[in-house]
Formats: C-alpha cells, sequence, structure tokens
C-alpha cells in the first residue's frame, strides 16, 4: 500500500476531519474492498454521506488547507469513463499507458456529487469522492458516528480484518485514525444491489461493479471444487440466502447456472419491490437473462 509523506493514509486524515465537523460517513469503494478482498490501489477514495452533508463535509476538507475543490468543468472525475474522448476511438492505435488506463479496473466509476483534489503533501493519492448515502447505499442502516449495527459497519483496524496478503487485502490499517467502512457481507450485497440497479446503463457503469464484486469476493477456489476457504464460508453463511444463487458462479468452478445469470434473475423482482431506486436509462439488450 502506498504511504504518503506525513506516514499516514489520507482516508484517515478525511475520516478524523469528518468526525471532528460531526459528520457520519463511511468509505465504500476500491479502497473499502482492498479491506476484505483483493487490494487495488486506486488513487481516489471514496466516502459515503447523508446527501444533505456533503456541502458540510466538502467544506471542513477545504478548511484544512490540504483538500482543493475542483473549478475544472473537464475533469476526468466528471466523466463515468476516466479516459479522455480522444483516448477511446475503436481501432485507434494507442500507447501502452493509454491502453492501461483504458483496462484499469477503476477506469469506470460512478459520478460522486462532490470531489476534491489532494494536496501534494500525500503522494500517490489524487482524488477525495463524496457520494450521497441515498444513491449508493440507500439499503444501509443511517450512517452515525459510532454505528451500533455491527452487521452492516466496522472499522478498518478491526482484528476481525483478513490479515494483510501479497495480491490480497491491506490488513487492518493499526498505526492509523480508523475509518469507517462496510463489513464484508454489507459491501457485497450493496455491490450487488448496485449492479443490478444499472445493469445495461447506456454509460457502463454496471461493469464497474461488476469489477468491485469480483475483488470483494477475492480468490474462492481451495485445491477440490467444493473445497470453500473460510471466508467464503462465513459470507455464505451470513448474507441474504436471496444472493447466493447469483454468486455461486464465484464459488464453484462449475456453478449450475451461467455467470451472473442468478443476479440477474433477481432484477425483475427488486424492480417489483421498489428495491432499486434511481434506475438510470438503459438498454435492456445490455442486461443478459
Amino acid at each position: 500500500m502506498s504511504t504518503p509523506r506525513n506516514g499516514a493514509l489520507p482516508a484517515a486524515d478525511v475520516a478524523r476531519v469528518l468526525d471532528t465537523a460531526r459528520i457520519p460517513h463511511v468509505v465504500f469503494g476500491w479502497w473499502a474492498i482492498g479491506c476484505h478482498g483483493n487490494e487495488y490501489s486506486t488513487k481516489e477514495i471514496d466516502f459515503v454521506v447523508d446527501s444533505d452533508k456533503i456541502s458540510a463535509a466538502a467544506n471542513a476538507l477545504v478548511a484544512t488547507g490540504h483538500f482543493h475543490r475542483c473549478a475544472d468543468r473537464n475533469c476526468l472525475e466528471l466523466k463515468t469513463d476516466r479516459c479522455k474522448s480522444d483516448d477511446n476511438v475503436p481501432g485507434k492505435l494507442y500507447p501502452a499507458d493509454v491502453l492501461g488506463q483504458q483496462m484499469a479496473l477503476n477506469n469506470r466509476h460512478a459520478i460522486a456529487q462532490d470531489h476534491l483534489h489532494i494536496g501534494p503533501e500525500y503522494e500517490y493519492f489524487e482524488v477525495i469522492s463524496l457520494y450521497a448515502k441515498s444513491h449508493l447505499l440507500w439499503s444501509f442502516p443511517d450512517l452515525t458516528l459510532r454505528p451500533a449495527d455491527t452487521r452492516t459497519y466496522m472499522f478498518t483496524n478491526d482484528a476481525r480484518l483478513p490479515p494483510r496478503t501479497k495480491g490480497g487485502s491491506t490488513g487492518p490499517w493499526d498505526t492509523l485514525y480508523p475509518v469507517k467502512i462496510p463489513t464484508h457481507v454489507a459491501l457485497v450485497e450493496a455491490l450487488c444491489l448496485l449492479y443490478l440497479r444499472d445493469l445495461g446503463d447506456f454509460d457502463g457503469i454496471h461493469h464497474a461493479w461488476s469489477a468491485m464484486l469480483g475483488e470483494a469476493l477475492g480468490e474462492q477456489f481451495v485445491d477440490a471444487q467444493l473445497n470453500l476457504n473460510e471466508k467464503t464460508k462465513a459470507l455464505r453463511r451470513n448474507i441474504n440466502p436471496r444472493w447466493l444463487p447469483g454468486l455461486d458462479p464465484f464459488f464453484f468452478p462449475n456453478p449450475p447456472t451461467p455467470f451472473f445469470t442468478g443476479l440477474n434473475r433477481l432484477r425483475a423482482t427488486l424492480v417489483q419491490n421498489n428495491e432499486l431506486p434511481n434506475i438510470p436509462p438503459h438498454d435492456p439488450s445490455d442486461c443478459p437473462m
């Protein structure tokens, strides 16, 4: 994990600022995934707050002098595809760095309700994104400073997090200010909901959620076909059973249903039950069933 010169991850610094300002929050996205599944060291850190707290959160961060509001209307953070438009011409030959960005797991992303750029005192990291809870985590319990819901929320210094491994999770952030993140079960369930809400979205956001879901689950196979590791067993015990038909392709080499088919079959039921709010315009032909 890359570390800024001041010895603390900006996520921990942001969490401290928001706690001081009495603004409940939770880290989501790739850095939450890195705590539970496979670390994918992205340059942006996603915070979720209540929609009526986004402005206050941004103001509190700007006041530190380390985070700066974006004034660029053409900023790539305002586009669902972080590659520049002239870097997405079919058939065009591109240098390796451009091809790498086009293929990066975090190239596609949901546009945040607000974002700030990170000052030079932090190495590597570039962006703090502020998302409205109603947009990403509508199914989660209310955000509070010290949540009592241990099924949904935990902190980055929790000893229950998997140990740091090469190519695996970040491990607990023992020496840093504790940052609230979703539990593994809550993270996977939220990504399932987001994938199904945005499935077939014209901007392709569902591809971002499916990439996150794969990394959140991490490596699942252990020797024999049905020999699940302890992490997988715990997830299957605690997750809402309705998600298992869609997740089985991650758990078993030869699942009874094709990849994501089980999840896709749930979509109509979820829509009917009004469990997928704010569905974006989408192409039904891009919703494999």
